[in-house]
């Protein structure tokens, strides 16, 4: 059941006409048929059913934004320091001296947009294992374009500087 309706399926059109399959690659909803991108080893693929044209799960084509709007690190190591706060640009996510890679990804206002994650000069998916040590700098960049290979209408950027302790001295 969907708002309260019962449907035999779900296809496209099948809950009224704004309604169907999308599909997010690395969270990013590709805004292309499925036949037409390619899957690479660690991609994470997710097919979502919509009935609102992608606006009621994440993906809301009339709201052109990149913001980043929080980070999830895939397990706690650290500290980010300052707080998330969407204004700011740079953050520290101190360590002890036993981590040797995090991993992370940015929650974003709109899934539309697509984030690259780099860190010493290597591009990393979401949640993939990013090896750190004192002063490793990650930059997480986001970029929403109407189309895939389109130029950017807007675009956010934030870096986080690792910061290692070491428990024992302190």
């Amino acid at each position: 059941t969907l708002n309260g309706e019962y449907y035999e399926s779900f296809g496209e059109f099948d809950a009224e006409a704004a309604s169907g399959w999308m599909v997010k690659q690395n969270d990013w909803f590709i805004n292309m048929g499925a036949s037409e991108f390619s899957v690479e080893d660690g991609d994470t693929i997710e097919w979502l059913y919509t009935c609102r044209l992608g606006a009621d799960i994440g993906c809301d084509w009339l709201n052109p934004s990149a913001e980043i709007a929080g980070i999830i690190f895939k397990s706690n190591y650290g500290t980010l320091s300052p707080a998330f706060d969407k204004s700011a640009e740079e953050y520290t996510y101190t360590v002890s001296s036993s981590v040797r890679s995090i991993c992370l990804r940015a929650e974003l206002e709109n899934y539309w947009s697509k984030v690259t994650y780099k860190s010493e000069g290597k591009t990393y998916k979401p949640n993939q294992a990013i090896p750190v040590s004192d002063g490793t700098v990650i930059t997480l960049e986001s970029s929403f374009a109407e189309f895939a290979g389109g130029s950017a209408s807007d675009t956010d950027k934030i870096s986080i500087t690792i910061k290692v302790t070491d428990p024992e001295k302190e």
